[in-house]
């Protein structure tokens, strides 16, 4: 939540030198937390910054997805980045685990796909 920057800034140095290095055409970043909003980088600029410097990164041909923590499951598309939430919120009761679930990648040369799946299925079970 703090950011790249808070947690040790010679990530950065890294995270750029990766991207530029990187001859692959999909590139997965898992973070724990959101980029943007309320639960995400407490520095907008850094925020900003991270997303410019991935859009920078997919505008050379590259597939970029962001996957990352947050209190539900979604997806947004933001200048061609795919951000993906995973809900990893904490459990409070029982029926919580129906809100947990898995993002599946399938690779396939230069092509990429994912599936998000519950980890587990809600029973269809009616109690007269």
């Amino acid at each position: 939540k703090d950011g790249i920057r808070a947690a040790n800034s010679e990530q950065w140095i890294k995270l750029n030198n990766e991207l530029k290095s990187r001859t692959e055409t999909n590139i997965i970043l898992f973070l724990p937390s959101p980029v943007f909003g309320a639960s995400g980088f407490n520095d907008t600029l850094e925020a900003d910054l991270l997303h410019d410097t991935l859009v920078e990164t997919k505008d050379l041909g590259k597939n970029i997805f962001v996957v990352h923590g947050g209190n539900g499951t979604t997806t947004d598309l933001k200048d061609g980045i795919r951000y993906i939430q995973l809900n990893t919120k904490s459990l409070s009761t029982t029926d919580d685990i129906y809100d947990l679930h898995l993002i599946e990648f399938v690779v396939n040369g230069s092509d990429i796909s994912y599936q998000i799946n519950p980890v587990f299925q809600k029973p269809n079970i009616k109690v007269n």
